[in-house]
């Protein structure tokens, strides 16, 4: 995807907070790790008032857009934040419209105001889709973003080919040191290839070969059967899911959504897919802590329970239905996931029309909820926000695109409850109570399992960050001994 920092997705958003710099981001996995990248502190004075201090000396790197070798200021944060929420297009731009009332710069202080009080701010605005550019990038020809950049991260984008090979290398401006190493200057790594490998055999066969220095699976059987590795097991963000269009025959009837429901045996998912290294999703994904439901009441709330599931198909007299998904993707073993849901289906006595589609059409139909239903793959939030707002009117990033929700007032309000509530304690068990009531009324998307992920490193690959989820990618403290 392009190096927009704004508009790309894919595999290139990953690699954003490595050439540009963001505000502060927050680990999800661990939300009392802050890491201060551009903002080397805040406050909070009010609930809807943030006001961040700008580091000095964050200085962009050499690059061959024309971009001067400056401090980033407030002007670019300004810049960029009105530029999410202008442009439309902007991956994060319903974040930016709804959340961002006033953005305001007097010396080294940005204060951001809020036009209400919300929860997801920080976790929001420390995404990898807000990451702040130079204000001159963010003019004239934009296409030119596929294959360059200009930014203070720690690192500069040499080249890239679209679906390929991505090469950076280290931003001799960077203003990051270690200070467990006598402040060296960051990144210790001179340069980074970034290969893109779909096949997993292929993917495997490379760390094996010593071509690349980090292999990921979400099997720890893979993993561990690799000699020469360290391996590092977080939990994961991401998961499969079966969603359904509640506007269109037969998903607009509860029993259909519950007769599905109860036929998903997730426990072979996590068997087969994972060896038994996954769990069970509720509508929050369990890698959430406390957020999500736990297993003994997700139990009772969405049992595997095939012959209630034959009886409610035989009441709405039969259950057969189109369902798209993306063709021949190894993402987040897809299609894996694939086979063991259409035979769930079918002990249940529901029939799957498959209507396999290139990677490119499914997304097209996807945004446009131009579908009956789908597998969905690979959905990764660090936040309950839009597993919740999935079954909101509005969708799940707030403009009607995705998918669009049951239209009921009483999840409308108990979804927008969470969002303003700042205490964690009080927020943790609205979001618990919100997923109930969603339960009680027949979700129209069923999270089926998060893994645990597991990363294999070449043994002389030394101090790797793990522990922090993504927030990793902002951590350049690791090198390869020679």
């Amino acid at each position: 995807g392009t190096f927009d920092p704004h508009l790309g997705i894919a595999v290139a958003s990953a690699y954003f907070p490595r050439v540009y710099n963001l505000l502060v981001n927050q680990s999800a996995s661990k939300p009392e790790f802050i890491f201060h990248d551009l903002a080397e502190s805040f406050e909070i004075p009010d609930d809807q008032t943030f006001i961040f201090k700008l580091r000095r000396g964050v200085k962009i790197a050499p690059n061959t857009l024309g971009v001067p070798e400056r401090d980033l200021d407030g002007d670019d944060v300004r810049v960029t934040l009105e530029r999410i929420k202008a442009e439309g297009a902007a991956t994060n731009h319903t974040f930016a419209r709804d959340h961002i009332e006033s953005v305001t710069v007097a010396g080294d202080i940005v204060t951001i105001k809020t036009p209400e009080p919300y929860a997801w701010f920080l976790n929001r605005l420390g995404l990898f889709l807000n990451t702040i550019a130079p204000r001159e990038l963010m003019t004239g020809n934009m296409a030119r973003l596929s294959a360059a950049t200009a930014g203070a991260g720690p690192y500069r984008l040499i080249s890239a080919t679209e679906g390929e090979v991505a090469r950076f290398q280290r931003n001799p401006n960077y203003y990051r040191t270690d200070p467990g190493n006598n402040n060296a200057r960051l990144p210790y790594i001179d340069e980074l290839e970034v290969r893109v490998v779909y096949d997993k055999a292929t993917q495997r066969a490379a760390f094996l070969s010593g071509q690349v220095h980090a292999y990921m699976s979400g099997s720890s059987a893979d993993v561990r059967s690799l000699s020469d590795a360290v391996i590092a097991r977080d939990p994961f963000f991401a998961y499969n899911s079966f969603t359904m269009n509640p506007k269109r025959a037969p998903f607009d009837d509860p029993r259909v959504r519950r007769a599905i429901s109860r036929a998903i045996d997730r426990k072979a998912f996590v068997d087969l897919v994972y060896g038994g290294d996954a769990q069970a999703d509720g509508l929050v994904q369990w890698s959430l802590g406390s957020y999500a439901l736990p297993p003994d009441e997700l139990d009772a709330l969405q049992p595997f329970d095939l012959e209630e599931a034959r009886r409610l198909v035989a009441e709405v007299g039969g259950i057969k239905f189109n369902m798209m998904y993306p063709a021949s993707t190894p993402i987040l073993e897809h299609q894996q996931h694939l086979p063991i849901f259409i035979e769930q289906m079918r002990k249940a006595g529901i029939e799957v029309e498959q209507d396999a589609q290139n990677f490119a059409l499914w997304i097209e139909n996807l945004r446009e909820i131009n579908y009956d239903c789908t597998l969905n793959l690979n959905q990764q939030y660090e936040t309950p926000e839009i597993p919740l707002a999935i079954h909101t009117s509005s969708g799940p990033f707030g403009d009607g695109t995705y998918l669009v929700g049951l239209g009921d007032a009483e999840i409308e309000a108990a979804v927008r409850k969470t969002a303003r509530e700042l205490d964690t304690g009080a927020r943790v068990q609205l979001v618990r109570d919100a997923q109930r009531l969603i339960y009680a009324k027949d979700p129209i998307s069923l999270p089926l399992v998060t893994p645990f992920i597991h990363t294999a490193w070449r043994k002389n690959v030394k101090n790797i960050p793990t522990g922090v989820g993504t927030s990793s990618f902002l951590i350049n403290t690791h090198w390869i001994e020679a």
